[in-house]
């Protein structure tokens, strides 16, 4: 009787483990996968806009920085959408210092965006995201 509980009990632990492992591995993956997805999408993107920068036009240059100040904004969204709803646990143990990764790349971007800031049209399209990225923004280049 007593075996027989020893040998679920193992059996339970196995099942455990391999679940745990199994699920570690799958979110390591999937973040190996969707950065490469990432990556060929940006770099499909980069050569339309190598083309436009290429052309020399004002409106082709325009365009590109255009779609780059887009970039700038995702990224302050993107970080402000992880400050509110991130898990620095599992932020950190699929990815090695995940935050001070993240917060060096934000720095960057708000220090662009301070000499740069957004278009007051930006501001009467969605006032309070826009609010959103001037506090971050704020208070990284203070």
């Amino acid at each position: 009787m007593v075996s027989n509980y020893l040998k679920y009990g193992v059996f339970t632990l196995a099942l455990i483990g391999i679940t745990v492992f199994s699920t570690w591995i799958g979110f390591k993956k999937g973040l190996e996968h969707g950065g490469a997805i990432e990556a060929t999408s940006l770099g499909a993107i980069s050569t339309a806009q190598i083309s436009r920068l290429e052309s020399g036009t004002q409106e082709d240059i325009d365009n590109v920085i255009a779609l780059f100040e887009i970039y700038v904004n995702h990224g302050l969204d993107q970080f402000y959408w992880y400050s509110e709803y991130g898990n620095s646990f599992w932020a950190n143990f699929v990815t090695d210092n995940y935050e001070d990764k993240m917060l060096t790349s934000v720095k960057i971007i708000a220090q662009y965006r301070k000499k740069n800031p957004e278009s007051e049209l930006m501001k009467k399209i969605n006032n309070e995201t826009y609010m959103k990225r001037k506090a971050i923004v704020d208070v990284l280049t203070e």
